[in-house]
């Protein structure tokens, strides 16, 4: 894997431990191996893995969990939160208006897992009645996802 491989997905790991409200400095510290891996000079998959210590801001739990990474290509801890929080509520990030404690209350209170969930619910009109939330948001989300079809499942046959 390349560094910024391993960066992604240290960083993917901090957004989720964030939705699932873990602790600031786990989190923060997923961020910082993140940077770490992603301006790292050489390729932290050619390390031995004894070495992997020495790169600044990783320390032995999250050298371990690169080990295991650079190893098997998987790691629990990812599987175990994909399984909780896919990727497709991350990329609601990607939308002007919604950080992370926005779609935190979105999947908690409304069960949206996506664009397609997110636009329903707009079109439905449920999301003003959300605290923190309101007719303005409600209304700019409708013209964010105004352009974008919505991707309905093939009928059954």
């Amino acid at each position: 894997m390349r560094n910024e491989e391993l960066a992604q997905i240290f960083d993917e790991i901090a957004e989720m431990l964030e939705l699932r409200d873990d602790n600031f400095y786990h989190q923060r510290a997923y961020r910082v191996a993140a940077e770490s891996l992603r301006d790292y000079p050489t390729a932290v998959a050619d390390l031995p893995r004894d070495q992997l210590r020495k790169i600044n801001g990783i320390g032995p739990n999250l050298a371990a969990r690169l080990a295991t990474l650079l190893d098997t290509g998987h790691l629990p801890l990812l599987t175990e939160l994909r399984e909780k929080y896919p990727r497709s509520l991350l990329e609601l990030k990607s939308i002007s208006g919604l950080g992370i404690n926005r779609i935190k209350i979105l999947a908690e209170l409304m069960n949206i897992r996506s664009r397609e969930d997110l636009k329903h619910a707009v079109e439905a009109g449920s999301i003003a009645k959300l605290r923190g939330f309101g007719p303005k948001l409600q209304e700019r989300l409708r013209n964010l996802l105004a352009a974008e079809p919505v991707k309905r499942a093939a009928p059954k046959q």
